[in-house]
């Protein structure tokens, strides 16, 4: 838009290293490719905004958090706008990107003099962090690898295929687990396989010493009139393989035809199909897995500059990262080891593909689903062998969603939602809530299967379900998507930061909690309605802990325990809301895993607790506190709840 053309946004340094330095941050649309800024977490900076006259009203959004400015000052035609931060003592200021890693990109509200209101897109920048922060996120990284790796083997069942197989979706891991067992059952099956494979008798023209057993045809004839160089005279008609012009003549070799053993039919043609298809799988994956890792490091937002200068590094823990820098990394020890594994893999394929050549050779291959002839039905050998190749058949096509998301992550926030989403799962499971979607011992059939991170998880336990839903969308009644849901966005007005005032909302269409437990008891048929049900609210907030507690808690019970209703009205179906953060490095041992909004006894571990339960909680690879309990406690007074 022209007025964007005037808007000017830099960042000052305020003290460290780089004191005095001023870093200009492009409006998003004049964005260049050969422009990185960046800015250390904790370094103390301050926000300017040079606007035109007739723009007014200037919200900065850092992350979620509305931040008036400090001041302002008019110079010509222009207003100067300053955002500060917060004084911690005689030339100290609180960071405004403590506990930030990776691309942060910053929005401006703000209103022309009419009260048209505008938005103002910054080009994205990168935060630097220290040391104990990019530990952090290899830990995540690390954790979430071995755990998003273990859901998909839970989750896949290889003896039966259920209705939602039809999606046809199988994770990367679940492949070459499956392509491990079946070379591994391949390479015991074929001691057998060689001593006893099947074959056809087929006539095969050869050229032999003739002999009283073999058939002459007319084949035969047209082969010895076109070699007549080779006929030797005989004395005896008895001993003449023809008579020409009444004369006797032999040959010390003929075309004849003869019955051998043919390997080129269709059961061994499965064979070979089975073991080029997973061949083919393994270059695939190894491709797409060299792919992913290019990707790490072609974001939105990449560091224009080596930063290990030595006026940065004041000891080991305050050596400052490149989050572009951490993610390849880690994400490429990950894929280091599945290149790894698809090599093994494939050195037993090659030998297994080289024997079968050798020895049990076929001229053609096969695309498709085969299916049992009575030769395989009577040899358990091939039977064996078949019902593998069936099941790798119905596996589908690989989903790479979760390696897709994991290199798509551009900032530590996004790759701590799915921490905690992990965490959470982690919890009910310990508490011993059983996923629908795990396969029944007994008949090992799927409820559902769908790759991961998915939206929803079911999960049950004695008489109780619990619904695990990942940024699920509640609706404002206006908006048809909200037709059919039990949960409405009823907010009615919101807190302009600005003007120090409330209004009413216009364009608060939907909230999004990071998750959301929908807990009922088991009902005999669904409640669409929700009056059966309540809400438990987590949401990741990656900052620091008093920041989650103090700011970010209060705007989200506005949001999501008095903004959320049942369709009906009626008190809250929210009990609680815990916003789930890192653990706080800065304060030690002492600080407080889990923090209530109430006091001892009427908190949510209280004899007396009251609901809806408000708090914070740690969530962090180096915290030693069990998310488990929290939800525990949840669940037990969710449980109350239900049964009066």
């Amino acid at each position: 838009m022209d007025d964007q053309q005037d808007f000017r946004f830099y960042i000052n340094v305020l003290s460290g290293g780089r004191q005095g330095e001023r870093i200009e941050i492009p409006l998003l649309d004049r964005m260049t490719e050969n422009t990185f800024p960046w800015i250390l977490e904790d370094e103390e900076i301050s926000f300017k905004l040079i606007a035109p006259g007739h723009m007014q009203n200037p919200i900065l959004w850092i992350s979620d958090l509305p931040k008036p400015p400090s001041y302002s000052r008019t110079l010509d035609n222009k207003i100067i706008y300053i955002w500060h931060p917060e004084s911690r003592g005689t030339n100290r200021y609180q960071a405004f990107f403590l506990n930030c890693f990776g691309s942060c990109q910053l929005d401006i509200e703000m209103r022309k003099q009419g009260g048209e209101q505008q938005w103002i897109e910054l080009a994205p920048f990168e935060v630097k962090a220290k040391k104990i922060t990019a530990d952090r996120l290899r830990e995540m990284i690390k954790y979430l690898s071995s755990r998003v790796d273990d859901l998909a083997g839970a989750s896949f069942s290889v003896t039966q295929v259920a209705a939602e197989q039809t999606k046809g979706r199988k994770r990367v891991t679940s492949f070459l687990k499956e392509v491990e067992e079946g070379l591994s059952l391949f390479e015991k099956q074929l001691p057998i396989l060689l001593g006893k494979h099947c074959t056809r008798l087929v006539p095969k023209r050869v050229v032999h010493m003739p002999r009283p057993d073999h058939y002459f045809e007319a084949n035969t004839s047209e082969w010895l009139l076109s070699h007549l160089d080779i006929l030797i005279p005989v004395p005896d008609f008895n001993e003449a393989v023809a008579i020409i012009d009444n004369r006797p003549y032999t040959v010390n070799r003929l075309e004849v035809n003869e019955l051998v053993e043919d390997s080129n039919v269709y059961e061994n043609q499965v064979l070979h199909s089975y073991l080029n298809s997973i061949k083919t799988l393994l270059l695939e994956i190894r491709k797409e897995c060299d792919r992913l890792e290019s990707q790490t490091s072609s974001g939105p937002v990449r560091s224009g500059e080596p930063f290990e200068t030595p006026s940065y590094r004041n000891g080991s823990n305050n050596r400052y990262v490149s989050f572009s820098n951490e993610i390849k990394s880690s994400v490429g020890a990950l894929f280091k080891g599945r290149k790894a594994k698809c090599d093994q893999l494939m050195k037993k394929c090659n030998y297994l593909m080289r024997v079968l050549d050798e020895k049990i050779p076929v001229r053609r291959l096969l695309v498709g689903m085969p299916s049992l002839t009575p030769w395989v039905k009577a040899n358990i050998h091939y039977r064996i062998l078949f019902e593998k190749i069936i099941r790798w058949y119905q596996m589908g096509t690989a989903d790479w969603s979760d390696e897709e998301a994991l290199v798509g992550v551009r900032s530590i926030d996004e790759l701590y939602e799915y921490f905690c989403l992990y965490k959470l799962i982690d919890g009910l499971e310990k508490l011993g809530f059983q996923r629908k979607d795990i396969p029944d011992a007994k008949t090992q059939e799927m409820v559902y299967q769908d790759s991961m991170p998915k939206h929803k998880y079911e999960f049950q336990k004695s008489g109780m379900s619990l619904i695990l839903y990942y940024e699920k969308e509640i609706w404002s009644p206006r908006y048809k998507a909200a037709r059919e849901e039990p949960y409405l966005n009823v907010e009615g007005w919101i807190w302009d930061t600005y003007r120090k005032k409330g209004k009413r909302t216009r364009f608060n269409s939907k909230r999004v909690p990071d998750y959301i437990f929908e807990i009922s008891m088991n009902q005999d048929r669904p409640d669409p309605s929700g009056k059966n049900s309540i809400l438990a609210i987590f949401d990741a907030k990656y900052s620091p802990a008093d920041i989650v507690f103090f700011e970010k808690l209060p705007l989200l019970v506005m949001r999501y325990v008095h903004g959320i209703s049942r369709r009906q009205g009626g008190f809250s179906p929210v009990i609680s809301l815990y916003l789930l953060h890192p653990k706080d490095t800065d304060k030690g041992p002492e600080s407080e895993a889990v923090r209530s909004f109430y006091t001892n006894a009427y908190d949510l571990f209280g004899n007396n607790a009251v609901i809806p339960a408000l708090g914070a909680a740690e969530v962090d690879p180096a915290s030693t506190w069990d998310i488990s309990r929290l939800i525990g406690r949840i669940v037990a007074l969710a449980e109350q709840e239900l049964q009066t």
